[in-house]
């Protein structure tokens, strides 16, 4: 296991082939985890945190953060700030926190993202790719299934609701 550390500035940090901590400190900072389950936690300023396989853990904290898991089952927390999480493959677990986020939903892997703490008056969206009408959303349980092509793709918590027509943009 390797503890990388950045600096105040702006860094570029990469992980290694085992399960890394990864803390980027201040600075608008891109940090790539590599392979194993790695921690990485982006702390202040505008940062883009990508995990890359493994079952990782994204932390942007402040600042207007990009985090993106892609494979594993993956745990991305936006924090403070109008974030952009993405889970790509996997069972991910999403929460942008305070501020304007961007959940970006993938459709066709076979997994889906569980959305934690969507707030369409914190200004939240979900983005989508293709057209509006290949996309549903339905109650299930406390919370809101979207589907694509009636495949789940998301599973979004406690919403006090979620509207095709105004929480999605299409990228």
């Amino acid at each position: 296991m390797a503890n990388i550390y950045g600096t105040s500035g702006n860094d570029s940090l990469y992980g290694t082939l085992e399960n890394d901590y990864i803390y980027s400190y201040e600075g608008d900072d891109y940090v790539f985890g590599g392979e194993g389950n790695d921690y990485i936690d982006g702390w202040e300023d505008n940062d883009k945190l990508d995990g890359w396989t493994g079952d990782d853990t994204l932390l942007g904290y402040s600042g207007n953060d990009t985090l993106l898991g892609y494979t594993g089952n993956d745990t991305l927390k936006g924090e403070s700030g109008n974030d952009i999480l993405k889970g790509e493959s996997g069972y991910d677990n999403l929460t942008g926190g305070a501020g304007a986020d961007i959940f970006v939903l993938d459709s066709g892997f076979g997994y889906y993202d569980t959305i934690t703490d969507f707030s369409w008056q914190e200004g939240d969206k979900f983005q989508v790719t293709g057209v509006l009408s290949d996309y549903s959303v339905k109650p299930f349980g406390e919370g809101t299934d979207i589907l694509y092509q009636g495949s789940l793709i998301a599973y979004v918590q406690n919403p006090t609701s979620v509207v095709l027509s105004l929480d999605f943009i299409l990228a």
